[in-house]
């Protein structure tokens, strides 16, 4: 589950951060225990698209370009693309894909 996490020192420790939170979300909500987990499995798979991004973009310290940032912003649907690829991940597929959409579904 530190796959992307060991890529990058800059995400270091994120992705279980994440998974936390969506367990904790999910529990606070009532979920049965079979949901809870699949948002853990989604939270500490949502950046697994990032394992295609360069680590020169990943570990930059200063302010992407334009295309840097493009780039970047790709690694959702990439995780997309990764997670539906697995049979019965569906919905950690959506959750984990769509993690930085907004509300009203505009990115």
């Amino acid at each position: 589950m530190k796959l992307v996490d060991y890529k990058s020192s800059f995400t270091k420790n994120h992705s279980l951060g994440i998974a936390q939170k969506a367990y904790d979300m999910a529990q606070y909500y009532g979920f049965p225990h079979d949901k809870v987990m699949r948002f853990y499995f989604a939270g500490a798979m949502h950046d697994i698209g990032k394992l295609v991004i360069s680590n020169q973009i990943l570990e930059k310290p200063e302010k992407l370009d334009v295309e840097e940032f493009e780039q970047m912003k790709h690694h959702a649907e990439i995780t997309y693309y990764i997670l539906t690829k697995i049979h019965g991940f569906e919905d950690i597929a959506e959750w984990g894909g769509n993690h930085h959409e907004k509300l009203d579904g505009m990115g």
